[in-house]
């Protein structure tokens, strides 16, 4: 029990740096979720206007077909797993955080994203709805990149 307490108290300075407040990081906190969120519904209407794409009314028109479908159930619940596994090797690990787990971590979520756009390409009625959902994808990832830069400490 000693010894988890001492790799506790080594490992709480790499989550708060020296010198920022509890207010601050509550503050930078809240400007990364609001300027996330803000930026991507411009961006995404923005880009609903730019490539003429009618945003679906509902939760319903989401699949294509049964086999899209089958394939999103399939690989969504896949990388929730793998993620879920990633995540607790992150956390059971002794090491410091390896930029490569984190990485892998952030990339496999992707992958359901990247069924949608090929199913989307292939049955979608607008040709340019795969478009939007890559290009939405790609632009989420830099943004959300860009504000934990700019806004996080020591990220």
């Amino acid at each position: 029990m000693d010894l988890d307490v001492m790799r506790m108290r080594e490992s709480i300075p790499i989550l708060v740096v020296d010198g920022v407040s509890g207010i601050e990081m509550a503050f930078r906190f809240i400007l990364f979720i609001g300027g996330s969120i803000a930026s991507i519904f411009l961006v995404d209407m923005l880009l609903r206007k730019i490539l003429g794409v009618e945003k679906k009314k509902s939760v319903k028109d989401r699949h294509f077909n049964d086999l899209h479908k089958k394939w999103d159930n399939i690989v969504s619940t896949g990388s929730g797993i793998v993620v879920l596994i990633l995540a607790l090797i992150i956390i059971v690990s002794d090491s410091p955080v390896n930029i490569y787990w984190f990485l892998l971590a952030a990339v496999v979520p992707i992958s359901p994203l990247l069924v949608r756009v090929g199913f989307e390409k292939k049955y979608a009625e607008n040709p340019n709805e795969y478009l939007i959902t890559l290009l939405r994808m790609v632009i989420t990832i830099v943004i959300i990149g860009t504000l934990l830069n700019i806004l996080s400490p020591g990220f």
